[in-house]
């Protein structure tokens, strides 16, 4: 069985993101639902006599509020299906991540709202956290359609290390996708560099239609490989750079979900210059299956 650990904060989180999950409806899995209470942290202790005297005064309807605010979060999730509940108490990324290789999680899935990229930047956010520490495939829900069958694109670059992502999503098998594009995006200066093809000037447009097409012989296994995942599969190759042209892809044809391999740069590349994926969480306005093979993180 599957272990899905839905991360929340608000009940309007949870809906978020079970919905979702339900659209996706990923065979054979177990969900748990997980709300962690954050420590208070007694600022005001340093401030001044009377802040502290105020501060320990209300500490303990402080903490009653937080624990009722827990409850009322779990009862919700209740309310609507039947599932493992679970309240942590502790730094919030941290707990939930702990959680999740305790149980040895499949997936991990968390609501979130795009902030935009400057804001993302600057002020970071719980999925974008988990994104960067998680050893586990991330589901981010965001606000979209709440129903029918799903349309999703698959970014890849046919590395071997998408290739296991491939394996993982077959794994994880989710049964609720009707449609499915795959794109693969390069750039032509860039693409050849990548491949030891030096610094071959592009001079016709024979090498440029070469690649395209092994590229596209590549999309088309991907087909063959993910066959049973979905009832329509299209695949397309993009000259452009990733961001631009999945950003595209998914506003045009509009998409409920993109799937994407994790694998970038290390965690500090990330924090500093980010990648595609971790673009794509942090600051695209659209649903994001961020995978990651199973014991690989």
């Amino acid at each position: 069985m599957n272990k899905i650990v839905l991360g929340t904060e608000q009940a309007e989180d949870f809906d978020l993101t079970y919905s979702l999950l339900k659209r996706l409806r990923f065979a054979n899995a177990g969900l748990t639902v997980v709300h962690v209470i954050e420590p208070v942290h007694p600022a005001a202790l340093a401030v001044s006599q009377d802040s502290a005297y105020a501060l320990a005064h209300d500490l303990e309807l402080i903490l009653e509020a937080a624990q009722k605010h827990a409850d009322a979060v779990l009862n919700h999730a209740a309310e609507a299906i039947e599932p493992d509940t679970q309240a942590l108490r502790g730094h919030r990324v941290e707990e939930l991540l702990k959680y999740c290789e305790s149980v040895e999680a499949d997936l991990v899935a968390v609501g979130s709202e795009s902030k935009g990229p400057i804001a993302s930047v600057l002020f970071g956010s719980v999925s974008r956290a988990i994104a960067q520490h998680a050893k586990r495939s991330l589901l981010v829900a965001k606000k979209g359609k709440e129903n029918g069958a799903m349309h999703a694109v698959l970014a890849t670059d046919h590395s071997k290390y998408m290739d296991r992502c491939l394996d993982e999503l077959l794994r994880l098998h989710p049964t609720g996708i009707g449609r499915l594009d795959i794109i693969t995006c390069f750039r032509d200066e860039e693409y050849l560099r990548r491949h030891s093809l030096g610094e071959m000037p592009v001079t016709g447009m024979d090498v440029l239609e070469r690649i395209e097409q092994e590229l596209q012989v590549a999309n088309d296994r991907v087909k063959e490989k993910l066959k049973l995942l979905a009832t329509t599969i299209h695949s397309e190759v993009v000259r452009d750079a990733a961001i631009p042209a999945i950003a595209k892809q998914m506003k045009d044809s509009a998409a409920d979900l993109l799937i994407v391999g994790a694998h970038g740069h290390s965690a500090v590349e990330r924090l500093l210059l980010g990648s595609v994926s971790h673009h794509m969480v942090a600051a695209e306005s659209f649903p994001v299956l961020l995978l990651r093979p199973k014991g690989e993180g």
